[in-house]
């Protein structure tokens, strides 16, 4: 654990306490995901893990393992073991993030930290309900997996106002470790006319934006600069996202293929696809061909070039 880390945690740590602090009960609930890494004795979780009060948030399909139901667990700050608790989760958040944890599998196990003036289980129903949805293409069942915070911070990007309202419903505020490790409140925006609550669907659209989740965190990912990039990283991953509608437009579909087109917008140059080399070799693509193949012989010098080359446009 280096000093840099532990000091990113008390400033998270500090953050999410002044806020809590300040509600009458002094109450947040912390969401766990449950598929990365089960919770064993040896965790720091356990103590409130086995708790009574904490709730499944039960998942109505068949398919999906009750012991990969995520779980709420809530905190009272005011008191000394949930206020250390809180610090021990935002730690272990961080300590999930880098790229040689991630690569390795170990996923993200704490979602986030969040408030509400409902009862805890209102909150678990109202997740569970989101999380299960029907996309549009007739696919069925999809599970919209929002206890993976990778998915969220994501998908909060997709979404209006409205849906944003809807995604919350009773959850007043919703905080997050993003890829670089900054925290961030997801909270609805007001809306002028009060609408009845309705439930979270996605148009067409943002399902396939949702198909490009999976390749956009392979990208960051094997980028491995998300937490050294500064500044830039809001504008690096919208660039990536832009890149990878554009690899599933031109027909690539795998989800490693468009993770490749995706990580070159964040390597080389957001544009890297406009460039005459890249063009020419897009041009070639039968129906079946990769990506990769098609600019597997291309190396480390060309890729240099079609970065200065684009730049020197970019910039023109």
């Amino acid at each position: 654990m280096t000093d840099l880390l532990t000091a990113q945690a008390a400033q998270h740590s500090q953050a999410l306490h002044v806020h809590m602090i300040t509600r009458p009960q002094a109450d947040c609930i912390l969401l766990i995901d449950t598929v990365p890494r089960p919770i064993t004795e040896e965790d720091a979780l356990w103590e409130h893990y086995s708790q009574r009060s904490n709730v499944s948030v039960k998942l109505g399909h068949p398919d999906i393992d009750p012991a990969h139901y995520p779980m709420l667990l809530p905190l009272n700050v005011a008191k000394f073991k949930d206020s250390r608790l809180l610090e021990q989760s935002v730690l272990s958040a961080l300590e999930e993030l880098p790229s040689q944890s991630l690569r390795r599998g170990a996923g993200r196990r704490i979602t986030g930290w969040l408030t509400s003036s409902e009862p805890i289980r209102s909150v678990a129903r109202h997740l569970a309900a989101t999380m299960i949805q029907r996309p549009p293409m007739g696919r069925g069942v999809a599970w919209l997996r929002l206890q993976d915070p990778a998915v969220l911070w994501w998908l909060w990007s997709f979404l209006s106002p409205q849906q944003r309202t809807a995604l919350l419903g009773p959850i007043d505020a919703f905080w997050l470790l993003d890829p670089a490790g900054r925290l961030v409140a997801l909270r609805a925006e007001p809306i002028q006319a009060q609408a009845p609550q309705v439930p979270l669907t996605l148009n067409r659209e943002q399902w396939q934006d949702v198909n490009c989740i999976a390749s956009l965190n392979l990208a960051i990912r094997e980028w491995g600069q998300a937490q050294t990039v500064g500044a830039r990283f809001d504008s690096l991953c919208a660039s990536a996202l832009a890149a990878a509608r554009r690899a599933r437009a031109a027909g690539f579909t795998d989800y490693r293929d468009v993770a490749v087109y995706a990580r070159f917008a964040l390597e080389i140059h957001p544009e890297f696809d406009s460039h005459a080399v890249v063009q020419a070799r897009l041009a070639q693509r039968n129906q079946n061909d990769y990506f990769t193949s098609l600019i597997a012989d291309l190396e480390e010098r060309d890729w240099q070039r079609i970065a200065n080359e684009c730049a020197i446009v970019a910039a023109g």
